[in-house]
């Protein structure tokens, strides 16, 4: 049998491998040793499984393989060391990973999707569009490709906020947290885990009924609901009265307060009718904030970081300026209007939160001369060539 014709078992969980080997006639405790060969000891070669007898390592070899995604190009940002991979996996389709320095260890950016169906209008990946789900596979395999990059630095902490919305591939999402944290298997922690959300109301509730223990981020970046709309297709259908709600239900269960992440933008988010409705928002969960000054989506010569599509029928093509309306009332922003705040607009803007807000923090743009940072992964098929 070919080897493409071969069923990849990399990315099941232990239920997965348990069931695999049922149906191969074998006990399911071969199904918990196949998985800590694979992930505990890092195996791909079944004839070196030492404690399967030679008939089951040759039907195995037979009839699976063992295929991890690959790294096709590295980029280094020369100021900060921030390294942004990109990834391919088998049927082609690529993601971009990140891994950040945080004093002496790193963490790491991981995507969920390959683009984006949200479309947030500061958000490169939301200009390409959505092409599909990561399965947990896909998602594990960049796990490990990124602790074996690590070199002889810690892997502190994971943050799924590479491309995609997790909440919107939720089931394969937990499956790969999961499978990541078992004892049996890599055994990290799903509390070094954090799950970051646009905020979709209904997923949260979900998840929170899962009690999975990961730490949630809310990509809040505006507390004012017709602004947040503006900024944020979904948010019509989310409205703060419901996801702050749903987003308070998931700090109890967890026992950790949500980072709500706020993009500030010049003139349009960093303004201090902002900053005090953000603090008394905050009043009403238990949380954190991280500020999180705009990483541009478009050069300074204009050119966009993904190609820039017309918005949905009924509303203007993407274009400059913001004074325009269309029947449904003001039109959405464009990249074209967005601009990062001045350091004194940061400061003040941070300053009136605290004390205000129990915790803010500022986060500090990392990777942005190799389009790394906040906001600007996009994984095109043409970034591949080079």
């Amino acid at each position: 049998m070919s080897t493409a014709r071969k069923i990849n078992v990399f990315g099941l969980s232990l239920k997965g491998m348990e069931d695999l080997m049922v149906a191969h006639g074998e006990k399911p405790f071969r199904g918990r040793q196949l998985f800590q060969w694979i992930y505990q000891k890092e195996s791909t070669d079944f004839t070196q499984m030492s404690n399967f007898n030679k008939e089951l390592r040759d039907l195995l070899d037979a009839k699976h393989d063992v295929r991890l995604p690959e790294v096709v190009r590295k980029q280094r940002d020369p100021e900060d060391t921030t390294a942004k991979y990109l990834v391919k996996f088998s049927d082609g389709a690529m993601v971009e990973m990140v891994l950040i320095p945080v004093r002496e260890r790193l963490a790491l950016c991981m995507s969920s999707q390959v683009g984006c169906s949200i479309g947030c209008k500061f958000c490169a990946t939301g200009l390409v569009g959505f092409k599909r789900n990561l399965s947990a596979g896909e998602m594990i395999g960049q796990f490990m490709l990124a602790r074996n990059l690590t070199g002889d630095k810690e892997l502190a902490n994971v943050v799924m906020m590479g491309l995609g919305e997790p909440l919107l591939n939720l089931e394969n999402v937990v499956e790969a947290i999961r499978t990541i944290s078992s004892e049996q298997g890599l055994g990290f922690s799903a509390r070094k885990f954090t799950i970051s959300t646009v905020g979709l109301v209904n997923e949260i509730r979900k998840l929170t009924e899962m009690r999975l223990k990961s730490g949630l981020a809310l990509s809040l970046h505006a507390p004012i609901q017709s602004l947040r709309e503006r900024l944020i297709p979904s948010a019509k259908d989310n409205p703060l009265d419901k996801l702050i709600p749903a987003c308070r239900e998931y700090a109890l269960q967890s026992g950790d307060r949500i980072t709500l992440e706020y993009i500030l933008i010049a003139g349009i988010t960093d303004t201090m009718l902002c900053a005090k409705e953000l603090a008394l928002l905050t009043r009403k969960i238990p949380c954190k904030i991280n500020l999180i000054p705009y990483n541009p989506i478009v050069d300074p010569k204009g050119v966009p970081l993904a190609p820039i599509k017309e918005v949905k029928k009924g509303r203007v093509a993407a274009m400059r300026g913001t004074t325009a309306r269309t029947s449904d009332g003001p039109k959405p922003y464009s990249p074209y209007d967005f601009r990062t705040p001045s350091q004194d607009a940061i400061d003040q803007f941070r300053e009136y939160l605290y004390p205000r807000c129990p915790a803010v923090t500022l986060r500090t743009p990392k990777g942005r001369r190799i389009a790394a940072a906040c906001g600007q992964l996009v994984a095109q098929v043409e970034k591949a060539a080079g």
